[in-house]
């Protein structure tokens, strides 16, 4: 009969024995499990990708990043899921997954590009501009030398169909784009036309684009410019000449005048007064140079007449003359 220790347990031998081979055992364990649970990780990760499941694909896949092809089939994962939101036009969930991982690698920043410009090709194809158009928005700040190519070909392509608006959309993305430079111009008229943007049709007619000045002047004619001006009698002199051996009489009115419109004027108001023989008299009030906006100056209407002086009324009357809108080139 075997011997015990005092406390009944196996002697110290026995221990040794026991301990001598647990120990190997539990490191082979351990080392098995170092070999294969990545293994295990991997193939998870292979078959949830291949159930359509990409984003816990991704996840594993990061999990055992080093090993062979992870890195190139986790970027897959993540394209299949942003994919998958394309697919169902979910822009805002495709745009936050995109903000997610661009920064991550060139793996997955080049699998989601390649993926963002086939969507954009199938909604452009399937009509649907406006989808199209979002994705791209919502995508280029995130990363805007990445979507230049597609943003300006969608650009150029809707410029063609004529939809002027969604193309300046995108087109305004990059405006020292040489493809996109003529485009956008003609663009940026058309859409302004359409939406009456006054402000932008004037910015287009000072570039001499052409027809733009007419289109301008369908919404803002000459007659607008002058209602826009606030006139103010100031002073009325008389002052006689006998230089040329008769009289000579100068009547001259001193009018302040107020550009109170957005745009700069030009040209010349006609000042008319009426004298008590009941003649009419007219003069202009010549702009010297264009009254800006918010703009004030003073000009003289002068009448002159010759041989007799006669009582003249002592303010005039207005109306637009030759007043225009200033286009500065």
């Amino acid at each position: 009969m075997a011997s015990r220790s005092p406390a009944g347990n196996p002697p110290a031998a026995k221990m040794k024995k026991i301990l001598l081979f647990c120990i190997p055992a539990a490191l082979a364990l351990s080392l098995a499990l170092a070999v294969f649970r990545p293994m295990l990780i991997y193939q998870k990760a292979v078959s949830a990708m291949e159930q359509g499941r990409f984003e816990q694909a991704a996840d594993l896949f990061e999990s055992v990043i080093d090993r062979k092809n992870a890195r190139e089939n986790r970027a897959k994962a993540v394209a299949g899921a942003f994919e998958a939101c394309l697919a169902e036009n979910d822009f805002e969930s495709a745009h936050a997954m995109y903000a997610r991982y661009v920064a991550e690698d060139e793996w997955v920043r080049n699998a989601l590009k390649e993926t963002g410009e086939a969507a954009v090709t199938r909604l452009l194809s399937q009509q649907n501009a406006a989808g199209a158009v979002r994705f791209l928005l919502l995508v280029q700040p995130l990363s805007p030398e990445d979507w230049e190519h597609s943003a300006v070909s969608a650009g150029l392509a809707l410029h063609q169909k004529g939809a002027f608006q969604p193309a300046l959309s995108l087109l305004s993305l990059y405006p020292d784009n040489t493809r996109a430079a003529a485009a956008y111009k003609d663009c940026a008229f058309h859409a302004a036309v359409e939406t009456k943007d006054i402000a932008a049709l004037y910015t287009l007619a000072c570039q001499d684009f052409p027809n733009a000045q007419a289109e301008f002047k369908k919404l803002y004619p000459n007659k607008k410019a002058f209602s826009n001006l606030s006139i103010e009698f100031v002073s009325y002199a008389e002052r006689g000449d006998m230089s040329s051996g008769s009289l000579t009489v100068y009547y001259d009115y001193l009018v302040r005048i107020t550009n109170n419109g957005p745009y700069p004027v030009t040209g010349a108001i006609t000042a008319y007064v009426r004298d008590y023989n009941g003649g009419s008299h007219s003069a202009p009030l010549t702009f010297v140079s264009p009254l800006k906006p918010g703009s004030t100056v003073e000009l003289t209407a002068t009448y002159t007449i010759a041989d007799t002086m006669i009582e003249m009324d002592e303010r005039p009357t207005y109306d637009q003359g030759s007043v225009s809108v200033f286009f500065k080139q």
